[in-house]
């Protein structure tokens, strides 16, 4: 049986996006364009409509789209997409390979145990069940931690899988994280470089010597960008990406994360500002695409708690509680997209599923500090975009320094 071709109309004013649908042929109530809409199967200027997205009003010249036979939007795509939604997750950009989601903070990446799976939610079981739909399933290539905001990416093959993790254990993708530290690292940009290793028992990452067991190499790259009074806004670029590693780098150096629990007693905030988890965010990741080879960049803007806690960090020192030492740098606020740029000579990249779109730009390249010795002391939207060209990595070359781990309580 031949599959319906899609449908297409232009809005001539602003309306809703269920009153467009509603018009459409093979359509004819309101109740089935929002089943279609929920489903995947319309499309606002080629960028999938959200779920829940029904009463959107559409700006004159919006071209709308209806794809009644889109493979994978059945009712089981449709039931996952919800709940997708419902655990607050946004789809960043979806194709045939990969799956990039917008995490918020206070749920996992994915379960570790047994008890995990059967009493808290994950990432990688709601994109699942979101994908089972489509016959697929989601398959982790890397994790950040549950109080962690931002980008998180996803397989949905095992060969996808497989050359993802063979970028990430080689430190090829370029992580970039978005933090509140306290204090002003000096200098204002460098290279942090330690041993550490995992203490199971504890749950939590500690400092060591290079011949101990269990030890790895930690390296990131930071730079402040905003110093509010006594709290900094820095910029960190990870060159490896070990677990807890910029919470305990960061606290390490006597500028703890402000709300850091685990590697800082009591979680210290500014007097009369509120967080209910660590400063962090995930907010640009940049990839090979696991089939085409082309460059991937994905970026979250500040979820709304961070964005909260720097206007309230700005209004201390506008109140003059505090004096501002630095001039103020925008924090990531591009809206998540998912618009490629193909690079000379790539192949074409496998036809993906954007659900929002802005302006697509190269990564920006990390600082090259000026290192000398063994450690620097002291401390401290989204977009996709393409290329073949670099890896995006920073400087590896700078060994390390050793120290007693810091003494905090497991959880």
């Amino acid at each position: 049986m031949a599959s319906t071709p899609p449908v297409s109309v232009t809005a001539d004013k602003s309306c809703r996006l269920d009153v467009v649908v509603t018009a459409l042929d093979g359509v004819g109530s309101r109740s089935r364009a929002r089943q279609f809409i929920d489903a995947g199967k319309v499309f606002v200027d080629g960028v999938a409509a959200a779920p829940g997205s029904s009463g959107r009003i559409l700006e004159p010249g919006a071209v709308v789209t209806f794809e009644v036979d889109r493979p994978g939007t059945g009712r089981g795509r449709t039931d996952g997409r919800r709940a997708v939604h419902a655990a607050g997750l946004e789809i960043l950009f979806e194709d045939a390979d990969i799956v990039a989601i917008n995490k918020p903070a206070g749920i996992l990446s994915d379960t570790a145990t047994r008890e995990q799976r059967e009493n808290r939610a994950s990432v990688r079981a709601a994109v699942d069940r979101y994908l089972k739909g489509g016959g697929h399933h989601a398959y982790v290539v890397h994790r950040i931690d549950r109080d962690t905001s931002g980008v998180v990416l996803f397989a949905k093959t095992e060969e996808a899988q497989t050359k993802l993790k063979d970028q990430f254990e080689a430190h090829e993708p370029a992580r970039v994280y978005w933090a509140a530290v306290r204090g002003t690292p000096e200098p204002d940009r460098g290279l942090w470089a330690d041993w550490m290793r995992w203490d199971g028992p504890r749950k939590i990452q500690e400092l060591c010597h290079a011949t101990d067991t269990g030890a790895s190499f930690a390296r990131a790259q930071y730079r402040v960008t905003q110093t509010l009074g006594d709290v900094s806004i820095i910029e960190v670029s990870l060159v490896t990406g070990r677990r807890n590693q910029i919470r305990l780098q960061a606290a390490t150096r006597g500028h703890p994360l402000l709300g850091e629990r685990l590697y800082e007693r009591g979680g210290w905030t500014p007097d009369g500002v509120r967080l209910g988890r660590q400063a962090l965010h995930a907010y640009r990741l940049t990839i090979r695409h696991p089939t085409t080879g082309q460059e991937m960049t994905f970026t979250s803007p500040l979820p709304q708690d961070l964005d909260q806690l720097v206007r309230a960090l700005k209004a201390r020192v506008a109140s003059g509680e505090v004096e501002n030492v630095r001039p103020a740098a925008p924090p990531p606020t591009a809206k998540p997209t998912a618009r490629a740029k193909p690079a000379a000579g790539a192949k074409p990249a496998p036809k993906g599923r954007p659900v929002s779109r802005g302006a697509a730009r190269p990564a920006a390249a990390a600082p090259r500090p000026k290192v000398a010795g063994t450690r620097v002391p002291g401390t401290g939207g989204g977009r996709v975009t393409r290329r073949d060209d670099g890896d995006g990595r920073p400087p590896t070359s700078t060994k390390g320094t050793t120290r007693g781990a810091p003494r905090g309580r497991s959880r």
